[in-house]
């Protein structure tokens, strides 16, 4: 399904930071099933391709968007042969007229099956919401937004797809002399309806009005059923049966509906979406021509956009939760799963007294589920030993909503925002001077006094404001996407925008881009770019983390609430010269190529025959910057397969035969790159079928401790056994870092070494390289590993295991300490996160990092007071690199990237968790995976802290891994 042409109103070439979660953040405004796939469209400007089967996603289409809701979408019609209409915000509010979101330009779209085309109504008609696609007719129809019309100018639009005429359909709703909506509009035998209030109306298929019907109740949806009768559901659960000639065929009554959200016929069944009159929401499957109730269940939350590819299987949007719902019939109706990303519904936030810490409830209940440090930059445990105080902070005055849901009553005055939309939530600012409003339409900050408009309107993003919280200095605006904005209590400046979840991962980012994030977090956003002929580019955060992730920024920028000061401090303690980087420039200059594999199947999979191994792949490459690709590699299950792959020209099609390894299925993936930056990987499933069991391929274990530091030789003075601070810094007064020898990293080396080396029948064959102490320098580090890149092959595993003192250098980030790293320029004898990096690029089998190290066990700056300097290139900085599709790697760290790490009697705390796991009686068919090693070392290290008495009280160690797109969940025994 394609879809061309382009959008009215001037190119856009501002690059726009939008949130991405890997599913809709925020309202879906519709669904429909097209093929066997599950076609949606939201407000954040964003059309989805799902797998209705698995729920996979399989692409997202976005369209030149701005400011506000410009871009958004905002209603999908039903399938008819093939078509499918869509209508979104084609322009940003007209500030001069009304700086709300009423006034705005529509656009609409048709996708065809074959060809599609934009079509773009006249700007004076306004807003749409509703569409209708008659493929029969050759035409559209586009219904007014709203609840009431200023006057009988407003009218259902009727659009020929083929000339593009345009026509206003006659017959106008009235109730007691106003001019009213329509809704509902609904295809049937040739001709249009629609209901207003207790009245169906029908024009023909020209569009001329035919006549109207009474029914004496109010109309909620209108529906079809097979057999060509309109099918009429009222709030109360009337239902009438009429023809198309508006006659009443028959009467029935829904058992226990009161009001209706949704109603729809699918698969030849009706299904309504409700509450009753005990107000708890439910489905109900009906009979389409009786009316009879077949099955109910609650569903708890409104639902609406139903479809169904197959009898026993039905889709909904979940329009409280804004996600898709996979519904299976068996017994009863069954929520399969959901059809989503990671972003979440926020219920309420809340500022720890000292204005640092933002508490986030997730769920109504009585405590925070987890909290963000912005002094400290991290998830915080509300449990956690350290966890500041948290409250509400009191409110000013009288404030409460009217009955009215767009005022607001402030002391016995009323505080009109109505243009804004319907308020969600509110609070005062600046003790009681200035009220700050969530509405649907904006954030509104407000002087009080009901005599003046509204002072400002923040931009949400185009998302509906749900909750607001006023901490000391900052306010927190919370949006339907599950992303908290925070903005200065003076001037009401944007200063960050934060996403958070229970598992830690987090991004919290500038009004300009710079940003700083959890392991596997930092694409929760992107830039978006329109370049003309309806072209859209998104570039996830990645593929600009060299210029934009930048930790210490952000921390300064919460100090200093300016981004200009926050870039030059940051930029001067690391020697850097400039200040804040222009995005435009930036992408123009480093933007990276865009790739696209091409295939046969929407899903981008190719099935293979019993014994077949050869793959013929096509894809193109686009240049987006000024740089074209130099490089374009072709991976397989996350490892180099073609280092060399051929660059096709601009509109042209490459293809390359590859020999994949036999018997494995997989993701094939093709990177182009150049200087700068490497694009997101392009993806083709290869499966074999039937399927085989893959051969048995080789363990290769790289196994590395560091205890004893050869630059503490002779520092012992006392000769107490150990080296302590005092002693190596008299040893040397000039060091860059001063290092403790450890006492457990070369016995967690040789355990785990060990324990990899025993037959379990996974295997063919174990190679276990072994390399402690005085043998672990960086010479024979590097050694150890290419030996390995040269033996490995594809369906081999590599583990390359490090336990010892991770390094910061400010300028050059994360390194791991090896037995000749010196005191002094220590940064050219670490083992370096870019060099670990480009010696694991080489190998061409799956390759698991475990590291056990901690980050700020090293103190950096000399002699005097030991302090931490947070680098740019810090070890989240490398685990997202090693983690990402076009690297490949399987991470597991003991640590995140500012925790300690711990030691047990025996064991460093992580390793004697990891080896627990390792001898775990192989589960799920005899197979022990990563992802089930992670989980039991997760459980392990929380007991051990509740049962080591020296551990009561310290700060958590959290244990993170990472398994990259594109990567199998890899066995280990």
């Amino acid at each position: 399904m394609t879809a061309h042409g382009q959008q009215t109103g001037a190119r856009l070439s501002k690059p726009f930071l939008l949130p991405e979660t890997g599913g809709h953040v925020g309202s879906i405004c519709g669904l429909a099933e097209v093929n066997g796939f599950l076609l949606s469209a939201g407000r954040d400007k964003t059309m989805r391709m799902w797998d209705a089967g698995t729920g996979k996603l399989l692409g997202v289409n976005r369209f030149p968007a701005g400011p506000g809701s410009q871009g958004s979408f905002q209603a999908v019609s039903d399938v008819d042969e093939g078509m499918v209409g869509l209508i979104f915000s084609a322009s940003r509010p007209n500030a001069e007229e009304s700086p709300f979101l009423q006034s705005r330009e529509a656009g609409f779209m048709v996708l065809d099956d074959k060809d599609g085309a934009i079509y773009q109504p006249n700007p004076q008609l306004g807003d749409f919401d509703e569409i209708v696609v008659s493929k029969q007719q050759g035409c559209i129809y586009l219904n007014p937004a709203g609840q009431l019309m200023p006057d009988e100018g407003r009218a259902i639009i009727r659009i020929d797809l083929g000339s593009g005429a345009l026509k206003r359909m006659q017959g106008h709703p009235k109730l007691d002399g106003r001019v009213t909506a329509f809704h509902s509009l609904r295809l049937c035998a040739g001709g249009l309806f629609a209901a207003s209030w207790d009245h169906v109306y029908s024009w023909d298929q020209r569009g001329g009005y035919v006549e109207r019907r009474k029914l004496g109740f109010e109309v909620a949806h209108i529906a079809r059923n097979d057999d060509n009768q309109l099918v009429v559901i009222g709030h109360g659960g009337e239902m009438r049966l009429l023809t198309p000639d508006l006659e009443l065929v028959s009467s029935a009554q829904i058992d226990a509906l009161d009001a209706v959200a949704d109603a729809k016929i699918v698969g030849g069944e009706l299904y309504v979406s409700g509450m009753t009159k005990k107000h708890a929401w439910g489905l109900w499957q009906c009979d389409s021509r009786s009316g009879k109730t077949k099955h109910t269940f609650p569903t708890h939350d409104p639902m609406s956009g139903f479809q169904s590819e197959k009898a026993g299987v039905l889709h909904a949007i979940n329009d409280r939760t804004n996600k898709v719902v996979k519904w299976v019939f068996d017994t009863g109706w069954k929520a399969a799963h959901e059809l989503s990303g990671t972003g979440q519904n926020i219920h309420s936030v809340h500022w720890s007294k000292d204005g640092q810490t933002l508490w986030v409830n997730t769920d109504g209940g009585k405590t925070p589920d987890y909290g963000f440090s912005f002094d400290r930059m991290e998830v915080v445990d509300h449990a956690a030993p350290d966890a500041p105080d948290f409250y509400t902070p009191p409110k000013h005055g009288r404030l409460s909503k009217r009955d009215d849901p767009t005022t607001i009553r402030v002391d016995d005055n009323n505080l009109w925002i109505a243009e804004a939309g319907i308020i969600q939530d509110m609070a005062w600012v600046k003790k009681g001077k200035v009220l700050l409003a969530c509405t649907t339409g904006a954030v509104v900050a407000n002087v009080a006094d009901p005599t003046i408009v509204p002072t400002q309107i923040l931009d949400c993003g185009g998302m509906s404001g749900e909750k607001v919280a006023v901490g000391k200095h900052c306010s927190a605006v919370c949006d339907v996407s599950g992303t908290i904005r925070v903005y200065k209590n003076e001037g009401f400046e944007l200063l960050v925008s934060l996403f958070a979840t229970q598992k830690k991962q987090w991004v919290c980012y500038s009004p300009v881009g710079y940003f700083t994030c959890g392991d596997d977090s930092e694409d929760f956003f992107g830039w978006q770019v329109a370049r003309g002929a309806g072209i859209v580019d998104f570039f996830p955060a990645s593929r600009l983390r060299s210029v934009y992730y930048r930790p210490d920024v952000i921390r300064e920028l919460w100090k200093t609430g300016q981004i200009d000061l926050a870039v030059k401090s940051a930029n001067t303690a690391m020697g850097r010269p400039g200040g804040v980087e222009d995005v435009a420039d930036v992408i123009g200059k480093m933007a990276p190529p865009v790739v696209d594999v091409q295939a046969d199947d929407a899903r981008k999979s190719v099935k293979l025959g019993a014994g077949g191994h050869s793959v013929r792949l096509r894809y193109t490459v686009r240049t987006t910057g000024d740089l074209a690709a130099d490089r374009v590699e072709i991976r397989f299950r996350g490892r180099p397969l073609i280092d060399k792959a051929p660059i096709p020209k601009p509109d042209e099609v490459a293809e390359v035969n590859i020999d994949l390894p036999e018997e494995l299925d997989g993701d094939i993936a093709v990177v182009a790159s150049h200087r700068y930056a490497s694009s997101v990987p392009a993806f083709l499933h290869a499966e074999h079928s039937p399927r085989r069991s893959a051969g048995k391929g080789d363990l290769h274990v790289v196994a590395i401790g560091v205890s004893d530091l050869g630059m503490n030789d002779g520092v012992d003075s006392n000769r107490d056994g150990r080296c302590d601070a005092a002693e190596i810094r008299q040893h040397h007064p000039r060091a860059e870092v001063f290092l403790e020898d450890l006492q457990m990293a070369d016995k967690d080396a040789k355990a785990v070494a060990a324990e990899l080396s025993v037959a379990t029948g996974r295997f063919a064959n174990q190679h276990v390289s072994l390399l402690t102490d005085s043998q672990a320098t960086l010479a024979g580090v590097t050694m150890a590993i290419q030996n390995v890149a040269r033996r490995a092959r594809a369906g081999d595993v590599v583990v390359v295991f490090l336990a010892g003192h991770g390094v910061m250098d400010p300028q050059h980030g994360y390194g791991f300490a090896v037995h000749d790293t010196m005191a002094s320029g220590t940064h050219k004898t670490l083992l370096t996160g870019e060099l670990l990096t480009r010696e694991l690029r080489a190998i061409r089998a799956s390759v698991v990092l475990v590291l056990d190290t901690c980050y700020s066990a090293a103190a950096l700056g000399g002699p005097g007071p030991q302090k931490t300097i947070v680098s740019p290139h810090d070890l989240t900085g490398l685990l997202n690199t090693l983690s990402s599709a076009e690297e490949g790697v399987v991470v597991f760290a003991g640590t995140s990237s500012k925790e300690l790490a711990y030691e047990s009697q025996d064991h460093g705390l992580f390793t004697a968790a990891f080896l627990d796991a390792l001898r775990l009686a192989p589960k799920s068919g005899g197979t022990l995976t990563c992802s089930a090693i992670h989980n039991h070392v997760v459980m392990r290290m929380q007991r051990m802290f509740r049962e080591h008495k020296d551990l009561s009280g310290m700060p958590p160690q959290t244990p993170r891994f990472v398994l990259p797109e594109g990567v199998p969940d890899l066995a280990l025994r």
